[in-house]
């Protein structure tokens, strides 16, 4: 048994760092808890083969002696775990890697490390020549999301610049147009946006994706010179939108509305993208500039300020509640010297005398008094 559970160590141990050198993520830059999960993983595997090797070696070979017998359970459970250690951490390696070096994108100390790891990946999942972009594109598209919530859509942008549609079925290049169009009007470059979403084949786009790619264009109308033309484009809404698209179609309407001079409307509009989306929708929806575009700006500061008076509020609060505490132990510290003074100061009940230290009760003083003259009398 000991050499198996010396091979589960060691195949344990080299897990983590197989598994940093597949996905392409520094060792230093893995977590703790995937490290152990690796070890454990392999680990637990080498032992599983083990048992069973065993198992098999009795029944099948000669009878072999303890220690030689342990000894080829160990080799059998270390040949047959190390290739299925290999393949589980060769499984979709670069997205795996690519998700934990974003993740690791909001830790300010290791914020360049990672990004560097990161444009590494990149680099190396470049399609070779003659191979389908597509693994590619995935790839972006999957890093779409933490890129861009860490103010690093531009580099998702130079990105997907660089990843021609060449060789990419209708459903990718649409995935493809659409990330890249949301970077550049967060950019602020709604031309850019228009021509990347002319690249959009005409079919082969599933329903979900066409409405998102329609309330782009709409968006791109609603900022340009053509806001009428916008509401056209956007159509009514449909029942049951994604949270995220709904808010969109809000932003839309409100730069209509704003162009339109109805800043009620609009200021509706951008709250209900508010509710639907949170507040990125209101960031959303100063780029690129539009009609709608300063009241956008103002609702944001409005709820900035609000929340700088709950904050003060709760500040008040909590000093109030360190206040009040205050007062119920000085209250109590109170009660307790009034309790003191009480008991110091306390008189006997019914008129009994106090006890002295042996418990007995002193006699009257005129009881002595009556003694001392009998004795005077005695002694004359």
């Amino acid at each position: 048994m000991l050499p198996t559970l010396a091979a589960a160590t060691l195949l344990g141990a080299l897990a983590p760092m197989l598994r940093s050198l597949m996905m392409g993520v520094p060792f230093a830059l893995l977590s703790i808890g995937m490290a152990l999960r690796s070890f454990a993983s392999a680990a637990m595997t080498v032992l599983v083969f083990g048992a069973l090797a065993r198992v098999t070696l009795i029944f099948v070979l000669p009878p072999l002696p303890p220690p030689e017998l342990g000894l080829w359970a160990a080799v059998v459970a270390l040949s047959v775990a190390t290739p299925l250690v290999v393949l589980s951490a060769a499984r979709r390696r670069r997205l795996r890697g690519g998700l934990l070096l974003a993740y690791r994108l909001k830790d300010e100390a290791v914020r360049e490390q990672s990004l560097a790891a990161l444009s590494r990946l990149v680099a190396r999942s470049r399609p070779k020549r003659g191979r389908s972009p597509s693994d590619h594109v995935q790839l972006l598209l999957v890093l779409a999301g933490p890129l861009t919530a860490f103010g690093l859509s531009n580099k998702l942008e130079a990105w997907l610049s660089e990843t021609p549609a060449d060789g990419l079925e209708a459903r990718w290049i649409a995935l493809r147009a659409q990330a890249l169009a949301t970077c550049r009007v967060e950019a602020g470059d709604p031309e850019g946006a228009a021509r990347a979403l002319d690249e959009v084949p005409e079919t082969g786009v599933d329903p979900l994706l066409g409405a998102w790619l329609t309330a782009t264009r709409a968006l791109l109308l609603a900022v340009g010179d053509a806001p009428e033309d916008a509401l056209e484009k956007l159509g009514p809404d449909e029942e049951d939108l994604q949270a995220a698209l709904l808010a969109s179609r809000c932003i839309v309407r409100a730069h209509v509305l704003a162009a339109r001079g109805h800043d009620d409307g609009a200021e509706k509009e951008l709250r209900q993208a508010l509710t639907a989306a949170g507040r990125s929708a209101l960031s959303r929806a100063a780029r690129p500039h539009g009609p709608a575009s300063a009241l956008a700006a103002r609702i944001a500061d409005e709820l900035a300020h609000e929340e700088d008076e709950d904050e003060e509020e709760e500040d008040d609060f909590e000093d109030e509640d360190e206040d009040f505490e205050e007062d119920e132990d000085f209250e109590d510290e109170d009660e307790d010297f009034e309790d003191f003074e009480d008991e110091d100061g306390a008189q006997p009940e019914d008129g009994a005398q106090p006890e002295d230290e042996d418990g007995a009760q002193p006699e009257d003083e005129d009881e002595d008094d009556k003694d001392e003259d009998e004795d005077d009398k005695d002694a004359s």
